[in-house]
């Protein structure tokens, strides 16, 4: 989510979102990757997944390396998609070793297999829902207080758990998922993080309903159309709405449908679809496989 691909958009006048991984890596392969991490000072361990950690934060490190190696073990036995991805937790003054893009900002390295996740809550993806606490709906902060000792333990959560998000883009590559458009790169992305959320962490994905509804709810945004989505450049903020606006119809989609919809997906959209189609054509052709999607899309944006 979310703000990884935030910011690319920012940066590169919105294309954006489509790659998974930072803007400028400096690394090109996990060997070269590696060597830059250990020259960093960063040490390592293996939980299921290997995870290079900063000094001192063993146990959270253990903690997101068996969330990571959990959601490989899902979607390698649901969907086939075996998949080798390290973590690494960095903090702000290694950040720069890594990505250009601004510290805090969950991504992934293509390339390099690897993972990026901030070792502090901060950034603009915390920031953005750090700023709609006092004006999240009352179910989505019954849900944060019901299960954390402050909103911002809930937002400390919500970025660890951005990590699933970039675990489903690269799932969707290697189905391989074809999304045509920006706005369908990004949805897919949360629904397959969704989908393993519901299956094997509820409480995280209770969470994550509530973090979205509470930033939908509290945002108002200069840009609201998917055409916009597709072709604007976009502020930080604008672009966590728009991931929060995904939300709602990927939850009535996986209720429906959990991952047999993204089997139709690798069925429909398994080669590139060329030339892209605009909004209205996709949104026509998604409908078929869920009925709905144009009435989400008329009353969200």
């Amino acid at each position: 989510m979310i703000a990884r691909a935030l910011v690319v958009a920012v940066v590169m006048s919105g294309p954006g979102l489509v790659p998974a991984q930072s803007s400028q890596p400096l690394a090109n392969h996990r060997d070269s990757m590696t060597q830059v991490l250990l020259r960093g000072g960063l040490d390592t361990a293996t939980t299921g997944v290997l995870v290079y950690y900063v000094p001192g934060s063993e146990a959270n490190a253990r903690k997101l390396g068996t969330l990571l190696a959990a959601s490989l073990r899902y979607f390698g036995g649901s969907l086939g998609a075996e998949i080798d991805l390290a973590l690494a937790i960095v903090d702000s003054a290694r950040w720069h070793l890594i990505t250009d893009l601004p510290y805090g900002l969950p991504s992934s390295h293509g390339g390099a297999r690897i993972a990026f996740l901030p070792s502090t809550p901060t950034g603009p993806d915390a920031d953005a829902f750090l700023r709609v606490e006092r004006s999240a709906p009352s179910g989505a902060m019954e849900t944060v207080r019901r299960r954390y000792p402050s909103w911002s333990a809930g937002v400390a959560r919500m970025l660890n758990l951005v990590m699933l998000h970039e675990v489903g883009h690269v799932v969707a590559r290697t189905l391989p998922i074809h999304a045509p458009n920006r706005w369908l790169h990004e949805w897919l992305a949360t629904y397959l993080a969704y989908a393993f959320m519901r299956s094997a962490r509820p409480d995280d994905a209770e969470l994550w309903d509530a973090m979205c509804d509470a930033l939908f709810a509290g945002y108002t945004p200069q840009h609201r159309s998917l055409e916009d989505f597709e072709n604007a450049t976009l502020s930080i903020d604008n672009y966590v709405w728009y991931q929060t606006a995904f939300q709602p119809r990927v939850r009535v989609v996986y209720e429906a449908q959990g991952l047999d919809f993204v089997r139709a997906l690798q069925q429909d959209f398994g080669a590139d679809v060329t030339p892209r189609p605009s909004p209205a054509d996709l949104l026509a052709r998604l409908e078929r496989m869920a009925p709905g999607f144009i009435v989400w899309a008329t009353r969200t944006f």
